[in-house]
């Protein structure tokens, strides 16, 4: 039986598969020891480049060649990128005891079920092979396969977002010049504390018609329905921040506005806040 590698690529070196498909548990570390050893040697990867682009505990690998994919019943083909946890500076075995790297709960929340109805693509029955477009609450970045082990994950690639483009993107007939994300950021806050039963009850007339824009209302849905919080979205302020972006379906050619990381659940920074503070303490 093929691995899920050899199906989403079939250029990728099989020395890159192996690795991912082995039992290595600092996989970023052997990754990347072998891509640099491949180039070097003049070989190829089957990767757009020999780095990885690094998040906080994860490190982000982009396949030359696109993924099979049915959506909407349609055969096609689309990129993505592959999310692989490492070990962080606060994965030590003092600071994690029992517990696995922040980078393995990073993927094991993005890939949890639960985030299926708020993803652009559904799922549609099991396995990772067929998918339908989320129009009316998709607006998380695709998720295509994923470990048992939560080592790494396969997403639908997205790429970087301006203010610009996201004003274009939210572009209707009530927003014609499209929506500033400081205001939808500032919806989604408060929609977070009316859940604790805080924040302003009452919007004015301007922030109800932001409140009720099509895009805001998936946002206020997947924060009313996760435990996603708002200020792990919109990272920037005069920039949208890193964990937006924009994805092309690959069929229609229709660009979205997405969440490309919503690792950071309440869980995993709760996790994350007692290890930081563990480490000041030793």
């Amino acid at each position: 039986m093929k691995s899920f590698l050899e199906f989403m690529c079939e250029d990728l070196h099989p020395d890159i598969v192996s690795t991912l498909d082995g039992y290595d548990k600092d996989k970023h570390k052997a990754i990347t020891k072998h891509i640099r050893n491949l180039i070097s040697n003049g070989e190829e990867t089957g990767l757009e480049g020999a780095k990885a682009k690094k998040g906080s505990s994860r490190a982000v690998f982009l396949p030359k060649d696109p993924k099979e994919i049915k959506i909407d019943g349609v055969n096609t083909h689309m990129k993505t990128a592959l999310k692989i946890a490492y070990q962080g500076e606060l994965d030590t075995k003092k600071l994690r005891g029992r517990k696995g790297f922040l980078g393995e709960m990073q993927n094991d929340a993005e890939s949890s079920h639960y985030f299926n109805q708020h993803s652009i693509l559904k799922k549609v029955g099991y396995g990772n092979k067929e998918f339908e477009t989320n129009e009316e609450h998709g607006v998380l970045a695709p998720l295509t396969d994923k470990s048992n082990d939560g080592s790494w994950l396969e997403m639908g690639r997205v790429d970087n977002i301006t203010p610009e483009k996201f004003k274009e993107l939210t572009r209707n007939e009530t927003h014609p010049e499209g929506l500033r994300h400081q205001d939808v950021a500032h919806i989604m806050e408060n929609e977070h504390l009316l859940a604790f039963g805080k924040g302003k009850v009452a919007y004015s007339e301007r922030e109800q018609a932001i409140h009720d824009h099509p895009f805001t209302q998936k946002m206020v849905h997947l924060i009313h329905n996760t435990d996603l919080h708002p200020g792990d979205i919109f990272t920037g302020r005069e920039d949208v921040g890193d964990n937006m972006g924009v994805w092309t379906h690959p069929v229609t050619g229709k660009e979205y506005p997405v969440v490309r990381d919503y690792g950071c659940t309440h869980d995993v920074a709760r996790e994350y806040k007692l290890r930081r503070a563990v480490q000041r303490d030793l």
